[in-house]
């Protein structure tokens, strides 16, 4: 059983290996917390990015279609969270995954270790396996670390060293210093990697692994030696002896056409496969094989938010409590944006005359596209506004940058309600290839799920029904069709845009998020 670099280095630590720290991240957001917490931890704005698949390679593998390699150093913790949205989701194609890729569902954001020092660093490479031929474990080591082990075997054969040991005797300290005297390594370097292959030992027999390889192992600056990457294959015959090994197991990895994700708007874990009976057969597996409880339900739709009505509005924001106090006051008109095309804020300062000071005007805008987060009917964000500030005042002590932002988001909590807000739901374009004879019983299911149909065409002998539909209103319909048709037709869809959704629908979603019940 493969496992992740991130998984591999936590086994390795419990057994005292040093390895490169670092946190996994599954977000954008998350990479960037992580980086932070690299920062504070190893007190350095660098960081590496690494992409984790279950290949080798990645640090010369790219992510398909563009020119991002599977492993990127960052400069600080928001260059990080850049990498990283870019790797994750996207196809990653090393020379071990072959043309078609593993998809990058996660990343380790990692210390730089390649840090100034005394020394230059140095690389090497280890690996401990079983050798059948001699019924022996083998330790497998050369200073050409970092590099393609088969590479260095084809062009120096000479430079690869083996050192046996016996299963019954275990590795005699004579063994590692001998390893680490034939990389060359002397003083403080010596004494490290002597501890560092008897731990690494260690950790492979006692978790009855079937390989451990770590490329590289580096000797930093500073002459410590450490795991860079590491690369552990568990024996599957021997899980029954460490059965926290299972929960390490990823099933996205296992299964290509499993896919598992998390909806930054709903905070809900998406799974997705090839059909309702693979999803079955995987949440089965989580309850089974792995122990986890499971509240399985349809994925929250992402609604949005949109005003249909202008209104003009005052707001002063005034606290005093003893010295400093805070004083704002806004005059804006808020209203859809005039191009109906358009999203997010169109913000219009009409201040005349220096009413409100220059400096503070980009703050009036900022708490009105930071409130645009949330929605006043049920949180959703709100799609599309216009907001043209129009006067104010302040006062020469107590105003700030800080109190004209508090005092726009309370403008647009109190003007948002009286400017007809209506909820969007999103409309999926949607397609259905199905024989001439179950195309009526498919248009009828298709209206009855508020479907508005677009066209019917012909292909190959089967007819082509185009319809825009509620997303809301699919959940489930594979298997319906699949009744409808006998299991001959087909569907495929799309996002396409939003819309507003009728009253009762809104009604209906919004009494829900607010934890009312309908009468």
């Amino acid at each position: 059983m493969n496992i992740h670099e991130y998984q591999a280095k936590e086994i390795l630590k419990k057994y005292g290996v040093a390895v490169q720290g670092g946190f996994v991240a599954e977000t954008q957001e998350q990479a960037i917390e992580a980086a932070q917490k690299v920062k504070e931890e190893f007190q350095s704005d660098w960081c590496v990015v690494k992409a984790q698949i279950h290949a080798g390679g990645r640090g010369k593998g790219k992510i398909q279609g563009t020119e991002q390699r599977g492993v990127q150093v960052a400069k600080n913790p928001e260059m990080a969270g850049d990498i990283a949205k870019n790797m994750l989701g996207g196809t990653l194609v090393t020379i071990q995954t072959g043309a078609a890729g593993k998809v990058v569902n996660k990343v380790l954001v990692a210390q730089d270790v390649f840090y100034p020092g005394a020394s230059e660093p140095k690389e090497y490479y280890m690996s401990v396996l079983l050798d059948r031929t001699k019924k022996q474990n083998v330790i497998i080591y050369t200073t050409e670390g970092g590099m393609d082990i088969e590479e260095v075997a084809e062009t120096h054969p000479e430079k690869i060293h083996r050192e046996w040991v016996s299963p019954t005797t275990g590795l005699q300290p004579f063994q590692a210093r001998k390893i680490a005297f034939n990389l060359g390594l002397e003083g403080k370097a010596f004494k490290e990697m002597v501890a560092f292959v008897s731990a690494l030992y260690r950790a492979y027999e006692e978790t009855d692994s079937a390989m451990f390889e770590i490329n590289p192992v580096l000797k930093t600056s500073d002459d410590r030696i450490i795991a860079v990457d590491a690369k552990v294959n568990l024996d599957d015959n021997a899980l029954y002896r460490h059965k926290d090994f299972l929960e390490l197991r990823d099933l996205a990895e296992e299964d290509p056409t499993f896919r598992v994700n998390t909806d930054e708007e709903t905070g809900q874990t998406i799974i997705s496969g090839m059909g309702e009976l693979h999803l079955e057969i995987i949440v089965d597996r989580l309850k089974r094989e792995f122990k986890v409880e499971v509240n399985q339900g349809a994925p929250q739709v992402s609604y949005r938010e949109n005003i249909t009505a202008g209104v003009d509005h005052r707001e002063v924001y005034k606290k005093q409590s003893g010295g400093r106090g805070k004083f704002a006051d806004i005059v804006v008109k808020i209203s859809p944006q005039d191009d109906a095309e358009k999203s997010g804020l169109e913000f219009v300062n009409s201040i005349k005359g220096g009413n409100i000071p220059r400096e503070f005007i980009p703050s009036v805008e900022k708490g009105f596209k930071e409130s645009m987060k949330n929605g006043v009917l049920a949180g959703f964000p709100v799609d599309a506004m216009k907001v043209e500030l129009i006067d104010g005042s302040f006062h020469a002590v107590d105003s700030d940058s800080l109190s004209f932002e508090l005092c726009a988001k309370m403008a647009y909590k109190a003007a948002l309600k009286n400017a007809r807000p209506v909820l969007l739901e999103p409309i999926m374009k949607m397609e259905v290839v199905t024989p001439e004879e179950n195309m009526g019983d498919i248009v009828g299911d298709l209206n009855r799920r508020r479907g508005v149909i677009r066209g019917m065409d012909d292909r190959a002998g089967s007819k082509v029904v185009k319809a825009d539909v509620p997303l809301s209103e699919m959940f489930g319909y594979v298997t319906q069709l699949r009744t409808l048709s006998s299991g001959r037709a087909s569907s495929s869809m799309e996002f396409s845009h939003y819309a507003e959704a009728p009253k009762n629908v809104a009604d209906d979603v919004v009494s829900k998020i607010n934890g009312k019940v309908s009468a």
